[in-house]
């Protein structure tokens, strides 16, 4: 992600694009009320109704409890688990951890933490079964937030054996750490090739939500510029990477300040002093040549999708 800064002052346009939108969300809702007041024509003809009532049931899967939080005190959790459907179904119960990615994201991956049971739920048509979810921590973990999602994936059993359409559901747990620690911090900003980049790190306990993110960059020579950028969740031990363009015959800037607006409400500005010395003016290098093989299967995908497209 790449932003621009401009010179410091009242982000005019920004609030003109939220009136905006609050208009529309406005009218929205008022199709929506009208929409909802008026009877659909031929809804209470005989023939309709009867065509309701001969309509088969599709398979759907409900939970009475779509978060658990687990901490100190309470290290297990009862779901109630419905089939809704005509037919029996067979769930497999998935715990998986949202973990922190290659590129300082989250993803999702396999994990014991959350025990299942049972682990497998063959749920009769109409029939509501008990699933327990039980918080077995590894020896020494840290006491740390963590975040999982517990999947139900089944299928019906179709009429006359075999198997039918597909069913789905999802828990979401989180572990609460016995004290919380919201530590937002950025590593020391580089400038190179026009650019300032930046890395949003989260050394706390628990996720890390931003609101707004403010930059504003001083310049040798030259008043203050700002850019802003709305913010996003970042796990514990996670990150996240943006750069900041200034602007042309810009080459280095002496001070950054960040301020950082949080979900929960607080407030946190960190500033950096820059050497200009130590910026990198030389301009962006020129991307890569993609090789061959990268060139090949770029034509074997845009063939594929024009096959698709073609035969829908």
């Amino acid at each position: 992600m790449i932003l621009k800064l401009c010179p410091n002052r009242p982000n005019d346009g920004l609030m003109r694009r939220l009136s905006k939108l609050r208009a529309s969300a406005a009218l929205a809702a008022t199709i929506a009320v009208s929409l909802a007041a008026a009877p659909l024509a031929g809804a209470d003809t005989p023939a309709a109704q009867e065509r309701t009532a001969e309509a088969p049931t599709a398979p759907a899967l409900t939970v009475d409890t779509v978060h658990v939080t687990f901490d100190a005190k309470h290290k297990s959790a009862a779901v109630m688990v419905t089939n809704d459907g005509p037919r029996a179904v067979v769930v497999d119960v998935m715990p998986r951890v949202w973990a922190v990615g290659s590129t300082g994201g989250r993803v999702l991956a396999e994990s014991e933490e959350v025990f299942p049971f049972p682990s497998v739920l063959n749920i009769p048509a109409g029939a509501t079964v008990k699933l327990r979810l039980v918080h077995t921590p590894p020896k020494g973990a840290p006491d740390m937030e963590r975040q999982f999602e517990v999947a139900l994936e089944g299928t019906e059993r179709a009429d006359g054996g075999g198997w039918g359409e597909p069913v789905s559901a999802r828990v979401d747990v989180s572990v609460a750490p016995l004290e919380r620690h919201v530590v937002p911090t950025f590593a020391a900003p580089k400038v190179a090739h026009g650019l300032i980049d930046l890395k949003l790190e989260n050394a706390g306990n628990v996720t890390f939500g931003a609101r707004w993110l403010t930059f504003i960059a001083t310049p040798v020579e030259g008043e203050p510029l700002e850019a802003f950028v709305p913010g996003w969740f970042v796990i514990p031990g996670g990150y996240r990477e943006l750069a900041v363009a200034l602007p042309e015959g810009m080459p280095c800037i002496k001070h950054l300040q960040v301020r950082v607006d949080t979900v929960a409400g607080t407030h946190h500005r960190l500033d950096y002093d820059i050497d200009p010395a130590s910026c990198d003016t030389s301009p962006l290098p020129a991307p890569e040549e993609p090789s061959e093989m990268t060139r090949s299967r770029a034509r074997l995908k845009a063939r594929a999708a024009a096959a698709a497209a073609a035969a829908r």
